[in-house]
């Protein structure tokens, strides 16, 4: 996790998470939902050049976790590992 810390801090991460809620809201997708991520990446298409990293970005800050990634992975197989690595900053958790 440290590595990953050097590129993001708790602040950081709480307003990735703010802004998944917001974007959920707005467009009917949570990050922690199905479809969000394809929904965020043609949504985010029209505003920046790598909306990919960006919309993962979203989702390893909602779920506190880079472990939901992974093609073919089942929801079974995504919560036990989200579950197992907590790796992304949370506010109040110890680094």
């Amino acid at each position: 996790m440290s590595r990953l810390i050097q590129y993001i801090n708790e602040e950081d991460a709480d307003q990735l998470r703010k802004w998944g809620e917001t974007f959920g809201k707005n467009h009917g997708k949570y990050p922690d939902e199905k479809g969000f991520f394809e929904v965020c990446v043609e949504h985010m298409g029209k505003h920046m050049k790598d909306p990919e990293g960006y919309c993962a970005r979203i989702k390893d800050a909602y779920a506190n976790s880079t472990y939901w990634r992974g093609k073919g992975k089942s929801d079974k197989d995504v919560k036990k590992d989200v579950a197992a690595n907590q790796n992304y900053p949370d506010k109040g958790k110890e680094k």
